[in-house]
């Protein structure tokens, strides 16, 4: 979780560099708009937290150094984790040309994106779950509303809520994704 934390952290901060602010966004009617850099680097960066606290997780023996999953499937399920954002970004494009619709951008897209992220643990664990999505979806319900409460509380600047909601999403994320290596019972090895 706290690589995931650190890798969240990371992401927010670098949208908020100002010398950086068109790299990841072009300038809209009236807001900016993210490019495909900005999902691009939202996907890589939850991947570097995921491999982090899995490599710190295999080095301090909390994983057996024989188990976890074979490199196929390691390979596949990275390839899930850094498509899913800019996939679902790229279909929304090719759907909507000009306009996107607020059911695309709110509902469809990230329940698509919570979906592939669910199939990129099956494959890693061999295990499909059926709780998987909706516990992904509530996380990330959860994560959300506690930023903004505890913003609001705090009175945070837009800056420190941007880093504190990508944190807070990217650390749980990863945590549910070590919950379920863990869980699965990769004591042995996948193939």
């Amino acid at each position: 979780m706290l690589c995931g934390l650190f890798s969240g952290a990371l992401f927010g901060w670098l949208t908020q560099v100002p010398s950086l602010k068109y790299f990841w966004f072009i300038k809209g009617d009236k807001f900016l708009i993210e490019t495909y850099k900005y999902w691009i680097g939202l996907s890589n960066t939850f991947l570097l937290g995921l491999v982090a606290g899995y490599a710190l997780a295999r080095l301090s023996g909390s994983l057996p150094s024989g188990g976890g999953p074979s490199p196929r499937r390691a390979v596949i399920a990275i390839v899930l984790v850094a498509a899913s954002v800019p996939s679902v970004e790229l279909i929304g494009e090719l759907m909507f040309v000009n306009s996107h619709s607020v059911l695309w951008d709110f509902i469809a897209a990230p329940l698509i994106c919570v979906l592939i992220l669910s199939i990129a643990i099956w494959v890693l664990t061999g295990r499909w779950h059926y709780s998987d999505p909706p516990s992904i979806v509530l996380m990330l319900t959860v994560a959300l509303a506690l930023v903004y409460v505890i913003s609001g509380i705090f009175a945070f600047s837009n800056y420190w809520i941007n880093i504190s909601q990508f944190a807070a999403i990217e650390s749980l994320l990863a945590g549910f994704f070590g919950y379920r290596l863990i869980s699965t019972g990769l004591r042995k090895r996948i193939v």
